[in-house]
């Protein structure tokens, strides 16, 4: 009888330990660590005043949402974003959006209309002319994300 209780404990603590190993993997994680909430604002870029590039996964959708705003009476032109696969047998470009504008000195896309592979490694590549004050400055920006 001693011998069955303690099989019978055994296997509880292996279920319980199981399940706690289980839980980062279950979960959907609200934000990829990999990817910062603000873009750092580069030195470099002398007619951006501020940026926001975030892309999530929730319920397996990759959500993509970019603002980029120019310093007062900039515009954007010639603006692409690109969703690449990165790993496994199925790499390659998912979807690209192009011809994207904002006469404005804001931009802004958003998107959730890609589904994802579980364990996936997908790069998402934001490339837009902005022009302020008679100069223009390509932008490139690049976030990754893994899907849990």
């Amino acid at each position: 009888m001693v011998r069955k209780n303690t099989f019978i404990i055994r296997r509880m603590i292996a279920a319980f330990l199981s399940v706690l190993l289980l839980l980062p993997a279950l979960s959907t994680y609200a934000e990829n660590p990999e990817t910062p909430e603000i873009d750092p604002l580069p030195e470099d870029y002398q007619n951006i005043a501020s940026t926001k590039f975030i892309i999530n996964v929730v319920g397996g959708k990759l959500i993509i949402d970019i603002r980029y705003k120019a310093i007062s009476g900039g515009s954007f032109s010639n603006g692409s974003v690109t969703v690449v696969k990165t790993n496994g047998l199925d790499r390659g470009q998912i979807k690209k959006w192009s011809g994207l504008s904002s006469s404005t000195n804001v931009f802004s896309f958003y998107d959730n209309s890609i589904t994802l592979i579980s364990g996936g490694k997908y790069q998402v590549t934001l490339m837009i002319t902005v022009t302020a004050g008679g100069v223009s400055e390509n932008i490139v920006a690049i976030r990754t994300i893994t899907c849990p």
